[in-house]
This record gives structure tokens, sequence and C-alpha cells, in this order.
């Protein structure tokens, strides 16, 4: 590895940090945080009903993290649990167009006085380190 490459896990780490920061203090007022953002944007995708078998897919995440994220979500209002589903509360669902516009901001915010021409670059050589990064994980499973 050298010394660009390291510099590169460097800055796609503080990116992650900072995102999740932002994104915290963001979205405190709902009483949410990044966990339970993730979920409800499943949920979402999903028309308003998904197993936590799905969540547990659908994010990688381990059932315990999302069974804690969800209790969360149940306890605020958000989601009900029913049998295996987990179900949009109409508090949930209308919460949707503000998360929604939340991610479009700071989807700006990160992308502003960029040119289209760097953002795709960076994006095809972001999928080819995510594709690198999966089958080294999968060779280590």
């Amino acid at each position: 590895m050298n010394n660009d490459s390291i510099w590169i896990a460097d800055q796609i780490f503080m990116i992650g940090k900072l995102l999740k920061q932002y994104t915290e203090l963001a979205l405190k007022a709902y009483g949410l945080g990044s966990g339970q953002l993730q979920i409800l944007m499943v949920i979402y995708q999903s028309e308003g009903t998904v197993t936590q078998a799905n969540l547990v897919k659908s994010l990688g995440i381990d059932k315990a993290n999302v069974s804690r994220n969800l209790g969360k979500l149940v306890s605020r209002g958000y989601v009900q649990r029913s049998d295996k589903s987990v179900v949009l509360t109409e508090l949930g669902s209308a919460l949707k167009p503000e998360l929604v516009a939340f991610l479009q901001k700071t989807h700006h915010l990160m992308v502003n006085g960029i040119d289209e021409a760097q953002l795709k670059s960076t994006s095809d050589a972001l999928r080819v380190m995510i594709a690198q990064l999966e089958k080294g994980v999968a060779s280590h499973a």
C-alpha cells in the first residue's frame, strides 16, 4: 500500500465521521440517530412494511443492532412491531418528507462546488473501492 492509499482511506474515514456527526446533530430534534434513519429509509423504500430479517440483510448489520434501533423507533412512535413485521405509524409516515429533504440537503452540502466530471470520477473510484473491499471481506468470511 502506498501513501496515497493511506491518505484516501483517512479521507473516507473522516467523511464518514463528519457525516455521522452532522446527521446526529440534525436528527436530534426528532429523537433519531443515524441508525434509526437508515432503518426508516429501508422501511420507506419497502412501502411502509418490512421484516426485521430484511432490515438485517438490507443494512448489513447484526440483529441486535437492528433490534436496539427498532426499540428506539417504537418508543418514539415512528414504527410498530407486528408479528415479524415492522410497520410505519402515521407519525413515521409523516416524517418521510422531512427526512428525504434532510438527505437531499446533506447531499448538496457534500457536493457543492464539485463539478459533474469530478463527481462522476469520484463516484466511479468509490464503486471500485467498495467492490474491492467487498471481495476482501468475502475472502475472510
